[in-house]
């Protein structure tokens, strides 16, 4: 591991220690120093909070960058104080030991130009805890200094792989009364099924072994677990009039409607299938081949879906398992069984809202489960403060229960905002009272004032405005509307102490003094 000072020596002074400081806990190191002095990557990492947003303000350091280092160092980084123009660097960029990241400033309630450097405990500043930087950087290299040389690395050609060729699942034989005779079929197909559902394997299974709900297959597969339910020398009751030469196997938990990536945070599982598809292949003696959507194969023997069966056998209506299943993937894994090759080690797949409830434990009690949104994409779960919503591009991010309000008015996801897309951030006036939040999503940010009933969005071309104005900072201050449609094309959203306006010549802001809203009205059209 690689530590690097985040000051050069001989730029700085060390005014203020960790720990009891005026009433109050003193969380970082102060390094007093020049206005623009340069300020350093103490690690290697990942940026969190840089420069994509003005103003980047949090608890009266003015603007700050954080920065994880938790996979080369254990830490995460912050340093505070600094202005908003002198981050270089932006969120989701990966930085090294040494690297330039920011200047000294002069922000929020200062005492004078220092950096105010903070290191927090794993799992980093949610969920972990400040400790006193001073022994941690004790030794540390002076930036700019040369790394040391690796230690040599024995060379290798292979990536790691299973001791055999048959992935690692539990197995449990639950065969109900639930199939009936193939009355002399050939089988001549394995076919894939998704639930439609959430449920355990075993969960699934049970529902399958009471006869009464009509309904089974001969596996059921979700994390690892695989639940045989009925002997494969018998029809299981998955595809009406295909069921006395197909093999059926069900994903449970699993939708039609899912994206390759939620496809593949099942990885595991559809490695299992394969094997379980090929194993029966050749116990029965029918053809090793895929024939993934469109079919164009046509009719044939081999692997496939339950949406083959409609659309090819023309038997039924079900188009499981979906356009987006990983057919790639699948054959891939068949073709590894097929020629005795050791498939790859498993891949662990970290279900990232429950890594983040676990992180942001302000949150508090978990409400709900993990649901599905309406898109079929996002997940989401509620909290007793706040919600954690997910998808494969925006990644886990929590909406504090007081933003989360105003989201639920304006629909969650499916409204004018969409996921979240950034951490919020609370607002501090000049004196450190708590004055407003804020969190970016997808098609906006969204504001709520401390003391207002709702928050407002901003967006488009009059965010633009208002951001190029410098945000609740400028004249303007906050939202107090959403923006308005008016008849001829023009967009206006109100703000404490102004109007913005857009129209096709472009957008205008208009500072209001006196409250003249007749005025406003004539400067508008």
């Amino acid at each position: 591991m690689t530590r690097v000072m985040p000051l050069k020596s001989g730029t700085y002074q060390i005014s203020s220690g960790f720990g009891p400081r005026w009433g109050s806990q003193h969380n970082g190191l102060d390094f007093a120093a020049p206005l623009g002095a340069p300020i350093y990557a103490v690690a290697d990492g990942i940026v969190i909070e840089g420069a994509d947003r003005a103003p980047n303000t949090v608890s009266g350091f003015g603007n700050w960058c954080w920065i994880d280092h938790q996979q080369s160092a254990g830490v995460d980084f912050i340093v505070g104080h600094v202005r908003h123009a002198d981050i270089k660097v932006r969120k989701g960029q990966r930085v090294k030991a040494g690297q330039l990241i920011a200047l000294v400033g002069n922000e929020g309630q200062s005492t004078g130009p220092h950096a105010h450097v903070e290191l927090w405990t794993a799992p980093g500043r949610l969920g972990g805890k400040p400790f006193d930087p001073a022994p941690w950087l004790a030794g540390a290299a002076e930036p700019g200094t040369p790394a040391p040389a690796p230690a040599p690395v024995p060379p290798t050609t292979e990536q790691p792989v299973r001791t055999s060729m048959k992935p690692d699942y539990r197995e449990i034989i639950r065969f109900g009364p639930s199939s009936s005779s193939r009355n002399g079929a050939r089988v001549s197909n394995f076919l894939l099924h998704t639930e439609e559902g959430n449920a355990s394997a075993e969960g699934l299974a049970a529902f399958c072994n009471n006869a009464a709900n009509g309904a089974s297959y001969h596996y059921v597969v979700r994390d690892g677990i695989v639940v045989a339910i009925n002997d494969t020398d018998r029809a299981s009751w998955s595809v009406l009039n295909a069921n006395p030469y197909t093999i059926n196997l069900v994903f449970a938990g699993s939708k039609a409607s899912w994206s390759r990536d939620q496809w593949l945070a099942r990885r595991e599982d559809i490695r299992i299938a394969a094997w379980l598809a090929v194993e029966d292949a050749r116990k029965y003696g029918f053809a090793i081949e895929v024939n993934p959507r469109p079919y164009p194969g046509g009719r044939r023997d081999g692997f496939s879906d339950h949406g083959y069966v409609t659309r090819v056998l023309r038997i039924g209506n079900h188009t499981d398992t979906g356009d987006n299943f990983p057919w790639d993937v699948f054959s891939e894994d068949v073709n590894q069984i097929l020629n005795g090759k050791p498939l790859p080690a498993p891949i662990v797949v970290v279900n990232k809202i429950d890594e983040m409830a676990t992180a942001a434990n302000w949150l508090g009690k978990r409400l709900t489960g993990e649901e599905t949104c309406p898109d079929g994409v996002g997940k989401f779960a509620h909290f007793e403060n706040g919600s954690i919503y997910w998808t494969p591009s925006t990644e886990a991010r929590p909406i504090p229960l007081f933003l989360r309000e105003s989201y639920e008015t304006y629909k969650w996801e499916t409204g004018p905002l969409g996921y979240p897309i950034a951490f919020h951030t609370s607002l501090f006036d000049k004196v450190g009272n708590w004055e407003a939040d804020v969190q970016a999503f997808e098609k906006g940010v969204l504001y709520r004032r401390v003391g207002s009933p709702l928050g407002f969005y901003v967006t488009g071309r009059i965010g633009a405005r208002w951001a190029r104005e410098g945000y609740e900072k400028s004249a303007y201050g906050y939202p107090t509307s959403n923006e308005i449609h008016l008849p001829d094309g023009t967009i206006v959203q109100n703000f404490e102490h102004g109007r913005i306006a857009w129209n096709p010549d472009g957008t205008l802001g208009l500072k209001l003094d006196v409250g003249d809203e007749q005025i406003i009205q004539s400067q508008i059209h």
